[in-house]
């Protein structure tokens, strides 16, 4: 699964300076979704050296391909989606963990990289993802509304989505 999924990045992405940190960006994703799946954690290992590399390789492939004027916009995306994260983590106890917290800044820098659409797309595909989710594990779990779910693998879903068709799903959803 993961190959077809380097693959498929690597036909999206092309030829470019910048497809190493999408198929790290995916390697990155691929295992925090499974072991939040799995452990209900996201390893601070993990998040810290994938975050750590994969902006050092947008940073090289801008460089390479003389495409820097996205930098700023994809750290800034980056923050505003870490600051949501963590004023949702201190106004909500117990509903997101810290880990979802220290991944924003990632998804954020990716899919800010690709442009605001994409950000905001990403935020709401989150909460959407996350709702559907949390719903079908309470009308199918015996646990009901005492069930806990990890909210990692909504929010890195949604940053895959909204890097690869963000832009498309806001001009749809603003022509309606």
């Amino acid at each position: 699964a993961s190959g077809l999924l380097f693959g498929l990045i690597a036909w999206w992405v092309g030829p470019t300076a910048l497809l190493p940190g999408y198929l790290f960006f995916a390697g990155t994703t691929i295992a925090l979704i499974l072991t939040d799946l799995d452990h209900k954690r996201l390893p601070d290992r993990i998040v810290f050296t994938g975050t750590g590399l994969t902006v050092a390789l947008f940073i090289g492939g801008s460089v390479l391909e003389s495409q820097t004027d996205q930098l700023p916009v994809a750290f800034l995306g980056g923050l505003v989606y870490l600051v949501l994260f963590f004023v949702l983590f201190m106004v909500t106890p117990g509903g997101f963990g810290f880990g979802d917290v220290k991944l924003a800044f990632l998804l954020g820098f990716v899919m800010a990289y690709s442009g605001w659409p994409e950000l905001v797309v990403g935020i709401f595909l989150a909460f959407l993802l996350g709702g559907l989710a949390g719903t079908a594990i309470m009308l199918f779990t015996k646990r009901g509304r005492k069930a806990k779910m990890p909210f990692g693998p909504a929010m890195m879903g949604a940053a895959w989505l909204a890097a690869l068709w963000g832009d498309s799903i806001a001009s749809w959803y603003l022509g309606l």
